[in-house]
């Protein structure tokens, strides 16, 4: 691919080196089409899991909310997105979503906080935590988290989360589940 002007709104995406021909590939985040046929590359090298789920989806930053959405919604997945802790509180219901993935690190309501509130009205609600910062989270149990997942992340490690978490709260012990 080529290189866009300076001028051209675009931001970093740090792929791995294994799921592009070019690490650190620079794409126009304007576009959605450019994203989407990106993502359809990306995704046709890999397998997709045979179970459907109803997902949401909680990140204050519009470009993760919209790839981690597009990711799922490829592999064929419900997909409910909330920019906030407030938004998504408003649109949780107990027995609605087969999993929820929010982002630590948020104005207002952070993602543990969100997570707590969450637990508080369904216990049982698989919840995975998106952060750049998992060496810190985990150093300190998160109560009310099923699972963390490192930013940048590769589309597996998303999979693995939805195909673990869906199904119920894990332990660390836990394997994947296929």
């Amino acid at each position: 691919m080529k290189s866009l002007p300076a001028n051209t709104n675009t931001r970093q995406f740090a792929w791995k080196p294994h799921l592009s021909p070019s690490p650190g590939l620079t794409l126009a985040t304007d576009r959605k089409l450019d994203v989407a046929c990106f993502l359809l590359s990306l995704l046709s090298m890999t397998e997709s899991p045979v179970r459907k789920r109803h997902i949401l989806v909680v990140d204050d930053d519009s470009i993760v909310c919209e790839t981690v959405t597009m990711i799922l919604q490829i592999d064929g997945h419900i997909v409910d997105c909330a920019s906030s802790g407030a938004q998504a509180l408003d649109l949780f219901q107990p027995g609605k979503f087969d999993l929820v993935i929010t982002d630590f690190f948020m104005p207002a309501m952070t993602g543990e906080k969100l997570a707590s509130a969450i637990k508080s009205r369904s216990p049982s609600q698989a919840i995975a935590m998106l952060t750049a910062y998992p060496e810190k989270l985990s150093r300190e149990p998160l109560t009310f988290v099923d699972l963390l997942i490192g930013k940048p992340f590769e589309i597996n490690d998303l999979r693995d989360a939805v195909s673990r978490c869906a199904l119920g709260p894990i332990s660390e012990s836990a394997p994947p589940q296929n």
